[in-house]
């Protein structure tokens, strides 16, 4: 990391233990803080806790998904609007409409390149 860059932060939540290796790496490597979380129960624990930049959450997980976290920290991102969610997706089936009316700053449909996963979200932090 460069002198006088600011190091974001980033909550990621996902139930694929495997992706959430693989982004929690790719975030580590660029320099950001990064925490993770399996459930939506464990990634409002961490809130409680610390403030992050972005949360970047799966929407399809097997009790709670990204919705429920959209709704459990609508509060948190209308406090502080340094803080921008993401939704991750495998399914189609989610009109872009509805996920950014939750708050959603952007979508990242699975598969995607680690490098458009970055762009996306640091862009957004640009602005």
């Amino acid at each position: 990391m460069s002198p006088g860059k600011l190091r974001h932060s980033i909550l990621i939540v996902d139930d694929d233990l495997l992706l959430l290796e693989t982004v929690v790496e790719l975030f580590q490597g660029e320099g950001w803080t990064v925490y993770q979380a399996s459930t939506v129960k464990e990634a409002m624990r961490i809130l409680k806790e610390i403030t992050v930049d972005v949360i970047l959450s799966d929407i399809r997980m097997p009790t709670e998904g990204g919705f429920e976290l959209a709704t459990q920290t609508r509060d948190l991102r209308a406090e502080n609007k340094n803080v921008h969610l993401f939704f991750m997706t495998g399914f189609t089936d989610y009109p872009e409409s509805v996920l950014l009316s939750l708050g959603a700053r952007g979508i990242i449909y699975k598969p995607f390149h680690p490098g458009e996963l970055l762009e996306k979200i640091t862009g957004v932090l640009k602005k």
